[in-house]
């Protein structure tokens, strides 16, 4: 049974290091995740306000990321 646990944290050293290491990988994509999705229901309800009128969706998703950033830039200033 050790043969079978030191052969498993070789083969995650090997391939990448330890479970911090992932973590701190997978931390930025998340928040990625987060805040795209944050952006898509804005913009979302952006082009509601708007009745889905073609021609605005750039418009839409840039007045969104920007909202984004405000927001952002104002909790950090918080935080």
């Amino acid at each position: 049974m050790a043969a079978k646990k030191s052969t498993a944290v070789a083969t995650r050293v090997a391939a990448g290091g330890t479970r911090s290491a992932r973590a701190e990988t997978e931390a930025p994509q998340t928040a990625m995740r987060d805040r795209r999705q944050w952006v898509e229901e804005r913009a979302y309800y952006k082009a509601e306000q708007r009745g889905f009128a073609p021609g605005m969706e750039l418009q839409d998703w840039l007045e969104a990321e920007a909202e984004f950033e405000t927001v952002e830039g104002a909790l950090s200033e918080v935080a």
